[in-house]
């Protein structure tokens, strides 16, 4: 990992978002919007995100941007589970930076129902406390 300052950040998320199910596309598309409580460490290079949704999801996401295909772009990897009941899921995407808000393209499995999807929206953040983490040596 690179030497650059971490910090981390703490905060909500909202995630308008649109999405089809690749594995019956006969049901076609849906949209949904949802708001996320998130803890943040990242720096320059890498983030790692932990979030909270309304909707009783709990995951992580970790974000690099392994492709460099420019510079406001990102991939990522996120995984959560539904904390009351079955709902596992694992995805990659990919993010193109707006102001402070990420526009975002996924494509995900759910473990729990056998299907793919895809989804597509904009991760609009509302951080609250932003703090260096201090190394101690």
């Amino acid at each position: 990992m690179s030497d650059s300052k971490w910090e981390t950040s703490i905060g909500l998320m909202i995630v308008p978002q649109g999405g089809i199910n690749l594995t019956d596309a006969s049901e076609g598309f849906s949209n949904q919007s949802n708001v996320f409580a998130i803890f943040n460490v990242f720096n320059k290079e890498h983030t790692l995100t932990s979030f909270f949704s309304v909707k009783n999801t709990a995951g992580v996401a970790y974000a690099h941007d392994v492709l460099n295909i420019c510079s406001n772009c990102s991939s990522y990897a996120v995984i959560s589970k539904n904390v009351l009941g079955e709902g596992d899921y694992g995805g990659v995407g990919f993010t193109y930076s707006v102001g402070t808000s990420n526009l975002f393209a996924e494509v995900g499995y759910s473990l729990s129902g056998g299907n793919t999807s895809a989804y597509f929206g904009v991760f609009i953040p509302l951080i609250t406390k932003t703090s260096k983490i201090k190394n101690k040596k």
